[in-house]
């Protein structure tokens, strides 16, 4: 870990290129936030050191297309990238009391949370590598994982109207084995 002070000369590049002297196994990045930072990490996965870095993107394409906007070639992303992972943090309701944990439920905390997060990896990073714009994605994004977890009542209706946007409409609907949601946006 170390602090960049670009009038001490001390920039990522220099810091990096310091790192890489010591043959590293594994590299963490803080995070990547602009071009010259992507192409160092790019660079060191070339040369087959392990990069493990963040970066702010709304979800896992999002953040492919990220690197693209760094001027990332689409044959360096082939080569180095293994998996990218997306991280969500949403409430989670009081199992006892529903959406609205009561004051007095000494069962659960009003404020609980977990993470959800969608991967890619393997095939399908090979498939959204390749993908285009007007493709839908093919594997299990966010917007499955939101509604698999609303159904059931894992999550707060805030919680997924704030990351889905936009309001529920909520059908009841009777099976056999008793009530489900059906959602549409």
């Amino acid at each position: 870990q170390m602090e960049i002070n670009e009038k001490a000369g001390i920039t990522n590049g220099e810091g990096f290129r310091s790192l890489l002297r010591h043959d590293p196994d594994v590299i963490m990045i803080g995070e990547i936030r602009d071009e010259s930072t992507a192409r160092l990490v790019i660079r060191a996965s070339l040369t087959g050191h392990l990069v493990l870095s963040t970066m702010h993107a709304s979800d896992c394409l999002g953040c492919i297309e990220r690197l693209r906007e760094f001027g990332i070639q689409e044959a360096e992303l082939n080569q180095t990238l293994m998996g990218v992972v997306s991280q969500r943090l949403i409430s989670v309701p009081c199992r006892f009391c529903g959406d609205d944990c009561y004051d007095f439920c000494f069962k659960s905390r009003s404020y609980r949370r977990t993470g959800m997060y969608e991967m890619l990896s393997n095939h399908e990073l090979e498939l959204a590598l390749n993908m285009t714009k007007q493709l839908k994605p093919h594997y299990k994004s966010f917007p499955y994982y939101f509604n698999h977890a609303y159904a059931p009542v894992f999550i707060t209706k805030e919680s997924y109207e704030k990351w889905m946007g936009g309001e529920i409409k909520v059908e009841e609907q009777r099976l056999e084995s008793g009530f489900s949601r059906n959602i549409s946006l």
